[in-house]
């Protein structure tokens, strides 16, 4: 199986978590990105990839700011779990990303395929 999905762009992994009085949380920036990902892939149960995935991911940053590519990654692939995608991205045996070019507001192309 192979699905192919168009998300936002995600916030660094420098903004995933605050630190609070009453301890550690993820931020605002990162629980709707999270909410966001989650009504636009709708993934059911039934279709959740059970076994091995390799997922590829083509960045397109909303400018020409400097950015690394790998804190990207753990909110996005995050919130694939949070939707429901795999059961957990421990399942991820193959993982690529690369840097496409500048798309006003950002987008991440994101494909995951069964192994």
């Amino acid at each position: 199986m192979i699905v192919e999905f168009t998300l936002p762009y995600p916030p660094s992994v420098n903004h995933y978590l605050a630190r609070t009085r009453r301890g550690v949380r993820t931020t605002e920036q990162t629980r709707r990105f999270k909410q966001e990902c989650a009504g636009l892939l709708m993934w059911s149960p039934k279709e959740r990839f059970c076994g091995a995935v390799r997922v590829e991911v083509m960045a397109n940053p909303p400018d020409n700011s400097r950015r690394d590519l790998d804190n990207l990654l753990k909110v996005t692939l995050d919130a694939m779990t949070h939707a429901g995608v795999w059961k957990d991205d421990s399942q991820i045996d193959m993982l690529t990303i690369q840097r496409g070019p500048i798309v006003p507001g950002g987008v991440l192309f994101v494909r995951v395929t069964g192994m």
